[in-house]
């Protein structure tokens, strides 16, 4: 709430519902999604996104196939490093950022970590949205983890290995 310059209330909220997702005003409030919505901007901007980097990456390796034909081996090899250095250090990175993310504190091999596994205290140590996957959780920390739950996280590591392997991670 504001305030006018007489001192009445004025709410700063718009009263006109969002009229982006048909059909979502007959349903009730508690079925409507939290957060904003997905829209066919956003749908747009990430397919423009996605053609960008693939077409980027066809046209290094058309570069790189181009001077390899023409014998021209050491503007080849310049060609192949300035592609495949940056991307590996990239899904280095970022698998590193996913290791941290989602390991739980007896998995994780950080200091920290390790730290807070030996005190069996609640982690305070997190990253972005580390706090909703379960990662520095007390329960985490007393090793008590289903098979099911264990299944799903190996799956998970499988899956994403296999993006980063594929150098894939910037699109996923």
């Amino acid at each position: 709430m504001a305030a006018k310059s007489d001192g009445t209330a004025v709410s700063l909220q718009n009263d006109i519902p969002p009229t982006c997702l048909p059909g979502l005003e007959k349903r009730s409030p508690q079925w409507r999604p939290v957060g904003k919505e997905y829209s066919l901007l956003d749908c747009c901007w990430t397919l423009c996104a996605l053609l960008v980097f693939f077409s980027d990456g066809a046209s290094d390796l058309w570069l790189a196939a181009d001077y390899y034909l023409r014998r021209d081996y050491w503007w080849f090899a310049l060609t192949l490093v300035f592609i495949i250095i940056p991307s590996v250090v990239v899904q280095v990175l970022s698998f590193r950022w996913f290791a941290y993310d989602y390991s739980d504190a007896n998995g994780s091999g950080t200091a920290a970590a390790a730290m807070v596994a030996a005190s069996n205290a609640e982690s305070h140590f997190s990253t972005k949205d580390s706090d909703q996957r379960g990662a520095g959780r007390s329960a985490a920390v007393t090793g008590t983890r289903s098979s099911a739950e264990s299944c799903c996280r190996a799956c998970v590591w499988l899956f994403q290995s296999i993006v980063h392997v594929l150098q894939l991670a910037q699109v996923w």
